[in-house]
């Protein structure tokens, strides 16, 4: 779906009752994709079809609404990008 993306991991900790939120430091970047390989990634088993609907109650109605996606393993996204990088933050060169 997008030619360029950062996928940036996160740890989040509560505790007595304040939430932190910590991000990277590594970070996995996909760059250049195709629809060619994002359908070979389905037909491959690596991506899968989430038809996620979600139903919210407003104004006395219940009202759909489609959030379908696909969700695909960290570990496989080099399916559907044609080169993957992992970024060390803490030595910040792209």
């Amino acid at each position: 779906k997008h030619n360029r993306a950062a996928y940036v991991p996160y740890l989040r900790e509560k505790e007595d009752g304040k939430t932190t939120v910590e991000f990277g430091p590594l970070v996995t970047l996909g760059i250049s994709t195709s629809f060619g390989l994002f359908l070979k990634a389905f037909q491959d088993g690596k991506a899968i079809y989430d038809p996620g609907d979600k139903i919210t109650l407003k104004d006395g109605r219940w009202t759909p609404r489609s959030r379908s996606q696909f969700r695909i393993n960290l570990n496989d996204i080099s399916a559907i990008y044609q080169e993957v990088r992992e970024v060390d933050l803490r030595r910040s060169t792209i």
